[in-house]
C-alpha cells in the first residue's frame, strides 16, 4: 500500500514539474466499510452459498438414508426461515440465535439430534437454545422425529396459562356415555357374551 502511494506520489510530482504552474488538487477515495457494491453482495451471497451448501452436504453425508428426506426438509426451512433473525448459523456450522453465537455447537449435531434420539451418546450443544429457535420460527413438528426434542419444542411453542386464552371445555364433562353392548370391548362384557 504504502509503494503504490509513494509511486502515485512521484507520478505527480514529475507532473508538476513538467506542468511548471499552480499545483493540482487530487481527492483520493478510500472505501468504506459502509461503501457496498453490487459485486460485493454477490460475492457475499456466493461464499453465504457455498458455505450452506458445504453444510447441506455434510449433513446429508452423516445421516442414514431413511432420514435423508427429512434432514435437507429441516434444513430447508431454517433456510426459509434465516431471514426472521431467530436462528442463523456460521460458515463453520456455529448456531447464531437472535444474534448470539452459541460457542461450541454444530447445526448438523443438532439437526441429526432432532431426527432421532441415540442412545449413549449425549447432548450436543446447544440443543435447548435451538430447540427454543425452533419453536419461534414455529417449525413443524412433523420436521422433529425425535420425541423428546418434539415435546420440548410443543411446550415451548404453547402459550403460558392465563395468558389471554381461555382453555375450552366439554358440555359433558364428567359424563359417561353408555356404550351399546355391541360397542363394549371384551373387558367390559360379562362372561357368557364374549363366546
Amino acid at each position: 500500500m504504502m509503494r503504490l502511494y509513494h509511486q502515485m506520489l512521484q507520478r505527480f510530482l514529475q507532473k508538476e514539474k513538467r506542468r511548471g504552474k499552480e499545483p493540482l488538487n487530487i481527492t483520493v477515495k478510500r472505501k468504506d466499510d459502509n461503501d457496498v457494491t453490487k459485486e460485493d453482495v454477490v460475492e457475499e451471497e456466493k461464499q453465504e452459498d457455498n458455505a450452506d451448501q458445504a453444510i447441506e452436504n455434510e449433513l446429508l453425508d452423516s445421516v442414514s438414508a431413511s432420514f435423508k428426506t427429512k434432514a435437507r426438509s429441516l434444513l430447508t426451512n431454517l433456510k426459509r426461515n434465516r431471514s426472521k433473525g431467530h436462528l442463523d448459523w456460521t460458515p463453520e456450522g456455529e448456531i447464531v440465535v437472535s444474534g448470539n453465537r452459541v460457542e461450541g455447537s454444530n447445526l448438523v449435531d443438532l439437526i441429526q439430534d432432532s431426527l432421532r434420539s441415540r442412545k449413549g451418546f449425549k447432548d450436543p450443544v446447544g440443543w435447548k437454545t435451538f430447540n427454543e429457535a425452533l419453536a419461534m420460527n414455529n417449525t413443524p413438528e412433523l420436521l422433529i422425529t425425535n420425541t423428546k426434542r418434539r415435546d420440548a419444542m410443543r411446550d415451548r411453542k404453547q402459550p403460558e396459562k392465563g395468558a389471554g386464552t381461555t382453555p375450552t371445555t366439554s358440555k359433558r364433562k364428567g359424563k359417561k356415555r353408555r356404550q351399546s353392548s355391541q360397542q363394549q370391548s371384551p373387558q367390559q362384557k360379562k362372561p357368557w357374551e364374549l363366546y
